[in-house]
């Protein structure tokens, strides 16, 4: 999987931090989402892999970014680069 050098990550936060989001009344989430900043990849149905960001997690999905979208619905496989201690 190739990775993304750290100006196209940055170029992909700033576009998603831009975005407009719902006021916290009007979420409609299941689950609370916190926000969290890892770095990893991400496979779609056809087998395609992509350097990602998660921004935000929750126990039924998180919120990504990356260079190609998936279909709505399309099963996403995620690996994040986490290390514990």
């Amino acid at each position: 999987m190739r990775r993304q050098n750290a100006t196209e990550m940055t170029r992909h936060v700033r576009a998603a931090e831009n975005t407009q989001r719902f006021p916290p009344n009007e979420e409609k989430r299941r689950f609370q989402r916190l926000p969290v900043n890892l770095l990893g990849g991400y496979m779609l149905a056809d087998r395609r892999e992509f350097p990602c960001q998660v921004l935000g997690m929750s126990p039924g999905g998180m919120a990504v970014i990356g260079p190609v979208g998936g279909v709505a619905g399309e099963r996403v496989v995620a690996y994040l680069d986490y290390k514990t201690r």
